[in-house]
């Protein structure tokens, strides 16, 4: 069993795009991790997804908006 990661932004019409990618990994019997901004923690975890916040709580504005670019949290995840 392989466990895979998904990594999208938080919005409706991105997670729900990559859902149906990770319904059919789980069918083949991998896990599943969503790796997104914190507004798609329920969403994803609803789902029947693992979840990983990409952000830290340092990264984060009052009001919650992300004060880093996600290409740089990307670029970051994959190098690091």
């Amino acid at each position: 069993m392989t466990h895979f990661g998904i990594l999208c932004l938080e919005a409706t019409g991105h997670l729900n795009t990559m859902f149906p990618l990770g319904r059919e990994l789980q069918r083949r019997g991998h896990c599943v991790t969503v790796f997104s901004g914190s507004g798609g923690q329920t969403k994803a975890q609803a789902a029947g997804f693992s979840f990983c916040d990409i952000y830290l709580a340092g990264d984060r504005k009052p009001g919650g908006k992300t004060q880093i670019a996600s290409a740089k949290v990307e670029a970051d995840l994959v190098w690091k």
